[in-house]
């Protein structure tokens, strides 16, 4: 009997449980299987004997040569389509396995490896993995690892590690680019902030809405993920919407809920379909007449034009934004002149009915407050921009427009904000005085000016 005395101590990697060990083992199997697949050797299979308490991993029809147990070597290396990068693993994973006392063998060709800890000479009789080589009679044609002392439990951690392995995973419940496999989305909600590499497990997060099957170059543990990374994955992963309207309507939801969780953070230039189906949701929610802000100033601002702010980040505000315009653009439309004023008695009679009524509950209740602005008169107005609500002018005329009248609480809201030059801590003074006052508005519109009232969304 011959042996490979390698030069990795007793207790290098202690990092690693046996269980890192025996997926590092599978993840190999993978690995000479897609290495070996175009020359239709390499079919790898895994399989539990319980009463022996052995776990067999097999690759039909190759031989691995023995440089595989040098650190720093790999056969895997060149192939993208790889789990493996490092060429530590297999040494690593007998290092380990030995370490704990599990016995392990290897059929390779003519030769059976054993790993055990030996006292080395060369190393002033320090423990070190040792590699025992005995000539088989005859040729072993598969490269098989049987590991005994593996219980059911250990298999059952085991399998969960692997996607090929988990019998509840599901390849249909995924969303990838037709033509690669990886990356790809796990719609699956067992799998939900599961991150996995090639099909192998990493880690898992609590700040992702969906399970994630990516490529990319780990560690020599498969652990460390780098981040500005995996937010490029993500960015590259939320354009399938355009082709998976399941992913599409999960996605809308999340940002329109204005998450943490770190799909928001990759959330740069998404497609503009995907933008306008989130504005849908969020004007769907809460109307037509609302603005994304991310500020309390902007909020004021935005409330100070009549509109309902929204307090948003991310997708949904850059959604809402391509939507309805920013704080600024509606503080941009405060200047637009007037392009036709439209005689009172011109006005359709609902449209003439809501002006009038709150002409008289914002002149009546100014008289009531101690808060009396300078008004002359209102007029019904159409702006050059037709987003524009109002507007006040220095000889005191507020202008209102008259798309603004067809509903009472709009023209209240409006008249009271252009009143106040837009403050909106004296808008919403003389507001909610006269929903406080008011006995004869309608259940409906009083509840609409409660919420305009309302600290906004977030």
């Amino acid at each position: 009997m011959s042996n490979i005395k390698t030069t990795l101590h007793k207790d290098y990697g202690q990092g690693w449980t046996p269980i890192d060990a025996l997926r590092e083992i599978i993840s190999n199997a993978f690995d000479g299987e897609t290495h070996w697949a175009a020359a239709g050797r390499g079919r790898m299979s895994v399989s539990h004997l319980p009463r022996s308490s052995t776990l067999k991993v097999r690759n039909e029809g190759i031989v691995v040569p023995s440089k595989a147990l040098l650190m720093g070597t790999s056969t895997s290396r060149g192939n993208d389509a790889t789990i493996g990068q490092f060429g530590e693993g297999l040494p690593m994973a007998l290092l380990v396995l030995a370490r704990n006392g599990y016995q392990v063998q290897i059929d390779n060709g003519y030769e059976r490896w054993t790993p055990i800890i030996r006292r080395s000479e060369t190393f002033d009789g320090e423990p070190v993995l040792v590699i025992n080589v005995r000539r088989l009679r005859a040729f072993q044609p598969d490269f098989e690892v049987r590991v005994t002392g593996v219980s059911l439990d250990d298999w059952d951690q085991v399998q969960a590690l692997f996607l090929r392995l988990d019998r509840s995973f599901d390849p249909k419940e995924t969303v990838s680019t037709e033509d690669t496999v990886w990356p790809r989305v796990l719609l699956q909600k067992q799998y939900h902030g599961k991150l996995y590499n090639k099909g192998v497990f990493v880690t898992e997060r609590n700040d992702l809405m969906f399970g994630y099957d990516l490529a990319i170059d780990l560690n020599r543990d498969r652990s460390a993920l780098k981040e500005e990374e995996l937010v490029c994955y993500l960015r590259e992963l939320l354009h399938l919407t355009a082709s998976n309207e399941d992913f599409k309507r999960k996605v809308v939801a999340l940002f329109a809920e204005d998450s943490d969780y770190l799909e928001s953070r990759a959330s740069q230039d998404l497609p503009t379909g995907l933008l306008d189906s989130v504005a849908d949701y969020l004007c769907g929610l809460y109307g037509d007449n609302i603005v994304g802000v991310d500020s309390v100033q902007e909020e004021a601002e935005v409330r100070g034009c009549g509109a309902r702010p929204i307090r948003l980040r991310g997708a949904a505000l850059a959604a809402l934004h391509s939507r309805t315009g920013c704080a600024g653009t509606v503080r941009s439309r405060w200047g637009k002149k007037v392009a036709e004023v439209i005689p009172e008695d011109a006005l359709p009679s609902d449209s003439r009915v809501n002006f009038l009524t709150a002409r008289f509950l914002v002149l009546s209740s100014l008289d009531k407050i101690d808060w009396a602005p300078n008004v002359n008169r209102f007029v019904p107005v159409i702006f050059n921009d037709q987003g524009t609500n109002y507007s006040a002018e220095d000889n005191g005329t507020v202008n209102i427009s008259v798309h603004q009248l067809q509903t009472l609480p709009t023209a209240l809201t409006c008249m009271c904000a252009a009143v106040s030059r837009f403050r909106w801590d004296g808008a919403s003074t003389l507001l909610a005085f006269i929903v406080e006052h008011t006995l004869n508005l309608s259940p409906r519109d009083h509840e609409t000016l409660l919420a305009v009232l309302a600290p906004p969304p977030h």
